[in-house]
Order: structure tokens, then sequence, then C-alpha cells
């Protein structure tokens, strides 16, 4: 019975903490953040307005018609980010590294005989996001009332009647016990906490680009998009009494997302002066498509009251759900000082 009282009280919980998943994703492949060539980093990503850029094109595919020669690219990118923080007195990691390629593509121009026009084509691959991450937290001296099971507890009998209806005979169980119809938990003394999270996948945009010049000064483009999109969560959360060392156990908790997006962008380009350009370029909604896999089980170590055992409390689960992004719009202007181009 203690066992199964538990596992449901944990499942109360982790549900709960899971149900804005699909929500969070959803805002996630939302929101595109190129990472680029070398020279749109340097101008904080306002390359929308530049010609004969790979990293502009990502913007405004009207930029790819600057070109007047064929050209190949590849920005490879080496990154370490790390944060720290303080969970009950003690500091715990959080950090991303690695080695991303965050563009590669290939223009070709094509300028025809006795023709002022230019019809270039291009191929091109642009990291718009990565979530590698790993999370490392250790709390030795947690207060009981902070424990897994002393959070469930708190908001058990409110959400739930029949919850607490289940656990009316454990009287005084141990880990939790029903009193005037409100749920307490039993566990006395600190909680030592040890958390692994890790997070790896990103999106990747294929883009395929034409465009065309009206004049030296008016651009036009468009490109057709196909987005990769992978993610993989991997959490496990120990928790063991400093006192009872029968209160042991852990909980593990996996999802792979996987999805392919289809959509395009037109853009427009003009230079009224040679110094100063105008882009413009309109992103329609990206149409996705994703799979789910999730699944999770509770882990009791051998010393445990329970013995070795564990529990599927999530069991293997696909689903499958679309995703439309918001149709995005983008202005960039940009000068060139002829004296520092110079």
């Amino acid at each position: 019975m203690k066992k199964t009282s538990l596992i449901i009280a944990t499942l109360f919980l982790v549900n709960t903490t899971f149900a804005q998943q699909e929500a969070y994703d959803a805002l996630l492949f939302s929101q595109p953040y190129y990472f680029s060539t070398a020279r749109s980093a340097a101008m904080g990503g306002a390359s929308g307005a530049l010609g004969s850029e790979m990293g502009a094109i990502a913007v405004n595919p009207a930029a790819i018609v600057t070109y007047k020669t064929n050209e190949l690219i590849f920005t490879p990118e080496f990154y370490r980010v790390e944060s720290t923080t303080n969970y009950y007195d003690q500091l715990n990691s959080r950090f991303k590294n690695g080695v991303n390629i965050n563009n590669a593509g290939v223009v070709f121009a094509i300028q025809p005989r006795r023709s002022s026009t230019r019809y270039n084509i291009g191929f091109a691959y642009n990291k718009q996001n990565f979530f590698n991450a790993n999370e490392r937290i250790n709390a030795p001296n947690v207060p009981s009332e902070e424990s897994y099971i002393g959070q469930v507890a708190k908001m058990g009998n409110e959400r739930d009647e029949q919850f607490v209806d289940d656990h009316k005979e454990l009287g005084d169980g141990k880990y939790l016990f029903n009193q005037d119809g409100t749920l307490y938990s039993a566990l006395l003394g600190d909680i030592g906490q040890r958390a692994m999270y890790t997070t790896t996948g990103h999106v990747g945009e294929y883009a395929l680009s034409f465009g065309a010049n009206i004049s030296e000064k008016i651009y036009l483009g468009a490109s057709f998009i196909v987005r990769d999109s992978r993610k993989s969560f991997v959490a496990e959360l120990n928790e063991e009494s400093v006192i009872d060392t029968d209160y042991r156990y852990s909980y593990n908790r996996m999802y792979n997302l996987s999805g392919l997006g289809f959509g395009g962008r037109v853009g427009i380009l003009i230079l009224p002066i040679p110094e100063f350009s105008i882009g413009l370029s309109l992103q329609v909604p990206t149409f996705y498509s994703f799979t789910k896999r999730s699944e999770g089980k509770m882990i009791f170590p051998a010393n445990s009251v329970y013995g070795n055992d564990s529990y599927p409390y999530e069991p293997e689960n696909e689903i499958n759900y679309n995703l439309v992004t918001p149709l995005q719009l983008a202005l960039s202007l940009g000068y060139v000082f002829p004296e520092v181009a110079s």
C-alpha cells in the first residue's frame, strides 16, 4: 500500500509539472534565433538590409540578388556559456558548450548576355536554434517540506478528493498521512537532493532561394523553407532523507520530440542611394508536424523499504500534434559610411 501511495503521489505532481510542456515547445519553435555568419553576428543580427551576405538571405531573400559572382560559405562556431545558481546555500551550475555549424551555403549568380537582369539562385543551411544544455543540482540539506512528497502533500486534497480518499487508511504511514481531511508529509528532517537535467537538439533551416533585380536599386527574392526540429530531454531526481535511510528513491523522465516544418519567405531590398539600403521581408507561417515520445519510471534502490524495484509511473507514450507559427514581418535599415568602408 505504501509503495502504491508513493507512486500515486509522485505521479500527481509529475503530471502537473509537465502539463505545460507542449505550450512551451510551441513558443520555442515559433521564435527563430539566427546565428548565421560572422559578419551578420558582428552586426547583432541586423542583416536584413545587407547585400552579398549569406546571413542576410536567412532574413531577407532579396539579398541574394546583389551577388554578382558565385560564392560558397561555411561558418562554424565554438561556444561555451555557463551560469551558476544558489540553491539552499549550494552553488549549482548550468552550462552549454560544443561545436555548432551556424551556416553553410552556395549562391549561383546568373547574368544572361545582353540583359541587365540577374537571376540568382542559392541553397543554404541556417541554424535557427540549439538546445544543448546541462544542469546539475546538489543540495544536501533541503527542508523536508520541500521534498518531492512534501510538495504533493501540500497540494493533494484541494485538487483531487479521490486522491485524499485513496490515502485515508495510511493513518500514521511513513510518508503521507491524513488528518482532518488534509494531507501531510510524515517525513522528518532534511532531505538530500541530487538532480540532473540534460537537453539536446536543434532547429535547422534548409532554404532554397531565388531572386531577380528590377534595376540596380530594387531587388526581389523568395525562399522555400524546410525546418528540421529535434529536441531530447532527460531528467533524473534523487532524494534521500538525512536521518531516515529508508526514504530513498529516484525518478527518471525522458522525452524525444521531432518534427518537420514547411514555410516560405519573400523580401524586397531597395537601395535609393549606394550608401543606404532598406530591407523588408515577410515570413509566411511555418506548418509543423511533431511526434513526441515520452516515458518515466520510479526507481527504488535495494536499501529502500520497498526493495530494489522500478515502477513505470508514466508508461511509454507517443502523441502527434501540429503547430503553425505566426506571420512575421521584418524591416531592416543599413548605411555604409564611405570613409570607413574604403
